[in-house]
């Protein structure tokens, strides 16, 4: 099968793409001063002085581009930005090597960096750290991480000389806008934080003299989004899920006047059949 390497110049994101025989190098880097130096613009210049280098990157970097699965539509995916957080995509060739990937991420970063500087900013390596996903897949969908050594990918800031950026490990987990991921697809991390959530909703239950109208407001406006936006980007078994929501649905209906033993269809069930509408 062909190898398909992927190469993520990210400014403190994670983006997985499941291929056959997929290799992703993910960076992940932060603007010391770039907030600093759209915090001196008025407003409109914050914006203008912003969108002006986004504009100047993608005019010269090389971009990740995709096809839909019918090839109807071409998809040019290259760049995000939050604040001083940035995430820039890369993906090379089916023919590339991981080498031929690991370039393009370099020069990407190099681009970035060099327009954060001429714009008076700068990257702050320390807190930038770089991805590896290599996966392989089998035909009968079973799937194998590689770990293969790696030079090193850099940032430089003149007049000091380039600086390595830290490697996260394959089990090591990495927060991206709220998510906790990790290259070998392990969801310890994520279950402790989805345990927290829960438990921070329970306590408010119990201390808190809430109506039944405000428990509901609780339950759909805070805790479902609290909680559940996570998890379109993660794979935690659903059986798992409900086990770690089992308490917090209890707390949510006893407050509501209703038996903890009240059954679970008729929680999750539409008013329109009936239900509580969960």
């Amino acid at each position: 099968m062909p190898r398909q390497s992927r190469c993520f110049t990210t400014m403190s994101s994670t983006l997985l793409e499941f291929r056959m025989n997929t290799t992703i190098i993910q960076m992940n880097t932060h603007g010391m001063e770039l907030a600093k130096v759209l915090a001196m613009q008025p407003p409109a210049g914050s914006l203008i002085l912003a969108n002006s280098l986004i504009l100047a990157y993608v005019s010269q970097a090389l971009p990740w581009i995709t096809q839909s699965p019918d090839h109807s539509k071409t998809i040019t995916q290259g760049f995000d930005a939050f604040m001083d957080d940035t995430t820039i995509m890369n993906v090379a060739a089916n023919n590339d090597t991981l080498q031929d990937t690991v370039n393009t991420a370099q020069h990407n970063l190099n681009l970035w960096n060099n327009l954060l500087q001429a714009s008076r900013g700068i990257l702050n390596p320390t807190k930038c750290v770089w991805f590896l996903f290599n996966w392989e897949f089998q035909p009968n969908g079973t799937v194998k991480l590689h770990h293969p050594q790696h030079p090193t990918i850099t940032v430089t800031n003149p007049p000091y000389p380039p600086h390595p950026i830290k490697r996260l490990t394959h089990n090591k987990p990495h927060q991206y806008l709220g998510v906790h991921m990790t290259t070998d697809g392990n969801y310890t991390k994520e279950l402790s934080v989805f345990h927290e959530r829960n438990e921070r909703y329970i306590n408010l239950l119990r201390c808190c003299p809430f109506t039944r109208r405000k428990v509901q407001t609780v339950y759909l406006q805070c805790y479902l989004p609290t909680t559940s936006y996570p998890l379109p980007a993660t794979h935690i078994p659903s059986h798992i899920l409900h086990q770690a929501q089992k308490r917090a649905t209890t707390a949510f209906l006893t407050k509501s006047g209703y038996p903890s033993t009240f059954p679970r269809a008729v929680t999750y069930a539409t008013a329109a059949r009936g239900g509580l509408d969960f």
